[in-house]
């Protein structure tokens, strides 16, 4: 097993966007939200270069880390799903706009719940979450899917009302952006790349009998 270990290492690849019509997206904030205030809920986002090797690979496990911008008691309502964005290399996010911004992109079938005891009580420190690896997991189906190129992992609010939590941003100090941590084996992923006929199919061109497409 290999363990891959990668951090947001840039402003506009750590955002977090309104809800509504939808909202704005912003990404220069010193921290960032997951949740709900003022009737409005907070999607995160956060994009992760560096991590092609896990394409057709078994993800074994896959963690993601904030650093907790302050004190969030288990008891403050708090819901929604963890995904990863499905693509091969997702666009950096944009800033004081809706447009491009976290909710509108395609995001993977798989997704994770998690709510306020799944998350519990934060306090001024860094928190893990190991949501995103497995069978049937996020990270899976775009490591079968996928290049991987970068990897974006969306956390989207699905409650109404409740609590927000706040997160230390790349903007805000670069060494507690959040992380992503990916242990990952020799596996029968599905990624796609050149394949092996020896006639050209429907749909695919055939240069000198290797295919290219998927």
């Amino acid at each position: 097993m290999t363990t891959l270990n990668v951090q947001v290492n840039a402003t506009e690849r750590d955002a977090y966007q309104y809800g509504g019509s939808p909202g704005n997206t912003w990404n220069d904030w010193g921290f960032h939200e997951l949740g709900v205030t003022a009737f409005q809920e907070r999607h995160s986002g956060q994009i992760f270069e560096g991590t092609s090797a896990i394409s057709g690979q078994t993800i074994d496990s896959g963690t993601i880390q904030f650093r907790s911008n302050g004190n969030h008691p288990t008891a403050d309502l708090f819901e929604g799903d963890f995904s990863c964005e499905d693509v091969d290399s997702p666009a950096d996010y944009p800033d004081s706009t809706p447009t491009n911004g976290i909710i509108s992109r395609t995001r993977t079938t798989n997704q994770v719940s998690h709510d306020e005891v799944d998350f519990g009580t934060w306090s001024a420190a860094w928190f893990a979450y190991d949501v995103l690896g497995g069978v049937g997991s996020p990270l899976q189906e775009i490591a079968d899917n996928r290049l991987c190129t970068k990897v974006g992992v969306m956390w989207i609010a699905s409650n109404a009302v409740g609590s927000k939590r706040q997160y230390t941003s790349y903007e805000g100090l670069a060494a507690n952006a959040p992380k992503l941590d990916i242990d990952y084996s020799a596996g029968a992923g599905g990624a796609p790349g050149p394949r092996f006929f020896g006639t050209s199919q429907a749909g695919f061109g055939c240069v000198g009998g290797i295919e290219f497409g998927g």
